[in-house]
């Protein structure tokens, strides 16, 4: 895929960390989103960040693999770097287990397995036109970096501080002190050179955080350590499972989880070894169900806060280069009315949200207006009104930006309708947020 050369509109901020931010933005010239990364300003005097950055994308053009984030490319506007990359419609493995605790133990294996075959490839897989492996090391896997999408697929990102044997390669090798503390293998700390292994032990503390729910804190001393990982593996209790199967499940997290390098699989031996352990367990909560059930429609309520009231986006600005001449809709609301009153609006779900986004200037009467009424004479003789139904269920979820007292009352008479699942909606939106509301 090529970057078109008109430029990017952002669309949504989609998360912020120490060296960079990423944003949604539509390319003009092609009308794509992309996932957008772009340095802090603080940075842009900092050479090794800069040739980080630089060695992120040229890394990332050599890898073709499902399981790793595609880079488009990389290009400079107003001297500063910009890493365009493919945009994954769903939710990070933290962003679920913050939001549903623990993950089928199935899903887990599954998201585990992908992410160790897009470690395996990233190391031994000779790219298209090389005469050798990258020998790509991560440096930073965790579930922040692993994003499952709304069908199910999964994509290891953000390479800011992976390694490898890369031809030019600007930046120079810092083993030790890169990565998230509660995930670097005990080796890197006492001074080890990185190995394939490091990103076996990070994968392992992640996918035990999948399976508990909880982030499990482990020692440096091995025998502290070891203490510690008996305590976290003992709280795995899927039900329905044999003992001999549980035992099974503990053993292959702790092989992973080992203190000595040496002692941990290879990422072929993990795929192995959960290949093994699925096979032998039919478990019926797969990734493509679990992404229709509880990633999609988190994907679709995610708040997203409108890009004038976003702090980061003022670091962002200089992306839209025509956005000091873009003015308000004049009228939102009707546009909003508009495209909610065409038949086919379920496919302008995602312009109404930009909209909304980009223009202060609206309000929640459109979609207060899209809400039944709570009379027992709304449903129509022949049933309720299935498309009516879904249409007000997306009105809720756009109604969490408008916090108004008006919104919450028609909200709370909502939870007492009679179609179970508009009630249930209600019910929901009410309880996560009651104090937000005047």
């Amino acid at each position: 895929m090529t970057i078109g050369t008109r430029g990017w509109e952002v669309v949504e901020v989609a998360a912020a960390g120490t060296f960079g931010t990423v944003c949604v933005a539509m390319d003009r010239a092609t009308g794509r989103l992309d996932a957008i990364k772009v340095l802090r300003a603080e940075h842009l005097t900092r050479p090794r960040v800069l040739d980080r950055t630089r060695d992120e994308a040229a890394m990332l053009q050599r890898i073709d693999h499902p399981g790793i984030v595609r880079v488009h490319g990389l290009v400079e506007i107003e001297g500063r770097p910009v890493l365009a990359m493919e945009w994954t419609r769903g939710l990070s493995v933290e962003q679920v287990l913050n939001s549903v605790g623990p993950l089928p133990v199935g899903v887990a294996l599954r998201i585990g397995r992908q992410v160790s075959d897009a470690l395996r490839a990233a190391w031994e897989d000779i790219p298209a036109g090389a005469d050798a492996p990258l020998h790509l090391i991560h440096r930073d896997v965790k579930p922040s970096n692993i994003l499952v999408s709304i069908d199910g697929d999964v994509r290891l990102v953000d390479f800011g501080i992976a390694h490898a044997d890369l031809d030019g390669k600007r930046s120079s090798t810092l083993s030790v002190v890169l990565g998230a503390r509660g995930y670097l293998a005990p080796e890197r700390l006492d001074g080890h050179d990185d190995a394939p292994s490091c990103d076996v032990y990070a994968l392992g503390i992640s996918m035990l955080e999948m399976v508990v729910g909880q982030h499990p804190q482990l020692s440096l001393h091995r025998a502290h350590h070891d203490e510690a990982l008996e305590r976290h593996l003992a709280r795995i209790l899927p039900g329905g499972l044999p003992t001999a199967e549980v035992a099974s499940l503990r053993q292959l997290l702790a092989s992973l989880c080992h203190y000595e390098p040496k002692r941990r699989p290879t990422h072929a031996e993990a795929i192995a070894s959960i290949d093994r352990w699925l096979g032998r367990n039919d478990l019926p909560f797969g990734l493509p169900t679990f992404a229709r059930e509880v990633i999609g429609p988190r994907f679709a309520s995610r708040r997203r806060i409108p890009l004038v009231d976003h702090p980061e986006y003022a670091d962002l600005a200089f992306l839209d280069r025509t956005r000091s001449t873009v003015q308000a809709a004049p009228d939102v609301d009707k546009a909003v009315r508009t495209l909610l009153a065409r038949p086919d609006w379920e496919a302008c779900r995602e312009q109404i949200e930009n909209l909304l986004l980009r223009n202060p200037h609206a309000s929640a009467a459109p979609f207060l207006d899209t809400l039944p009424s709570e009379r027992r004479n709304w449903f129509h003789w022949g049933g309720p009104d299935e498309a009516a139904i879904r249409k007000a269920v997306f009105a809720l979820g756009q109604l969490q930006r408008f916090q108004v007292a008006d919104v919450r009352r028609r909200v709370q008479a909502l939870a007492r309708h009679h179609h179970p699942d508009l009630a249930r909606h209600a019910r929901a939106f009410v309880e996560a947020s009651p104090s937000e509301f005047p």
